[in-house]
């Protein structure tokens, strides 16, 4: 939800500095962590206002708002889900 209001690269850099102390500490290997946090701030699905071609889709009157709750809240789910699997499949620690 906070990448929909301050956009991808805000998020990303908020959140890595904390990912990379927290990997510090624990003394794990850093990169499954940036790159679910670079897969987590590219996955905006559920608003409308996530990316721009939602809004020609909008625009036309054919799509309402609850269609890309119902539709975004899936596609967010696939994405969370498979990329936790394969970041911890590509990226061991």
């Amino acid at each position: 939800m906070v990448t929909i209001a301050a956009g991808d690269n805000a998020v990303l850099e908020v959140n890595v500095n904390l990912a990379l102390s927290s990997t510090n500490q624990l003394g794990v290997v850093c990169m499954p962590f940036v790159i679910k946090l670079m897969i987590s701030a590219s996955c905006a699905y559920i608003e409308s206002t996530g990316f721009q071609g939602n809004h020609m889709m909008w625009g036309n009157d054919e799509y309402h708002f609850n269609d890309f709750i119902q539709i975004g809240s899936a596609m967010t789910l696939i994405v969370a889900v498979m990329g936790t699997f394969l970041t911890l499949i590509v990226f061991r620690f």
